[in-house]
């Protein structure tokens, strides 16, 4: 493979190029691309949430609802927080006074997942998908 570098550069410069790109490409996949401003919703199997999120700069604020299959009824939540390259540290305040605190990645433009923490010191993971 050397001989074949040192006799061909436009060889070289094609595979250099392709590299090029290939790490540009995907470096660009995993950095955000206006990032958290939407519509994100999560599925478990005892409840689902729904979120709509707007980014300035990188803060994050915003507010949803979550339907629940079990006790205690449906409430809504506001949101806020921030994205700091594609790691996203957002705040839920629930409408029945509880607060969580969520950390999580960026991947690719249409998925967030990471960690739920609640007040207890519990965690859950939790992915949220854009729509």
């Amino acid at each position: 493979m050397n001989d074949l570098f040192r006799r061909d550069s436009g060889l070289r410069h094609v595979l250099v190029c392709l590299a090029v790109t290939l790490s540009v490409a995907c470096g660009d996949a995993l950095t955000p691309h206006g990032a958290l401003t939407g519509t994100w919703a999560a599925t478990r199997s005892i409840y689902s949430a729904t979120m709509t999120l707007a980014q300035v700069g990188d803060s994050v604020t915003g507010g949803g609802s979550l339907h629940t299959r079990l006790s205690p009824p449906d409430m809504t939540f506001t949101v806020g927080g921030h994205l700091r390259q594609s790691t996203a540290t957002l705040t839920f305040h629930y409408g029945n006074g509880v607060t969580t605190q969520f950390t999580g990645s960026l991947v690719f433009p249409a998925f967030l997942a990471g960690r739920e923490i609640f007040a207890d010191g519990t965690s859950d993971s939790l992915t949220f998908t854009r729509e």
